[in-house]
């Protein structure tokens, strides 16, 4: 499976396959000239609930969506 992020792919996880995949942005505190600036970009993973087993969670984050999405399809 693969999560289509704008122009850029993330690949699926090894570890489960399936679940939810969200990004996240966290930026400086917002100015009277506009919007904070961007710090850093996080891509979460959270694998499908089985019953007994324990929810598998996954973080890669980056400075930037590229860096980000870059680290997720690096990732072993």
């Amino acid at each position: 499976m693969t999560v289509t992020y704008g122009i850029a792919e993330l690949k699926a996880r090894p570890l489960c396959g399936a679940g939810e995949t969200h990004t996240d942005e966290r930026h400086l505190p917002p100015r009277m000239s506009g919007p904070g600036a961007l710090i850093s970009v996080s891509i979460k993973h959270w694998c499908a609930k089985r019953p007994g087993v324990v929810q598998a969670f996954i973080e890669i984050r980056g400075r930037d969506h590229t860096s980000a999405i870059d680290a997720w399809n690096t990732r072993p």
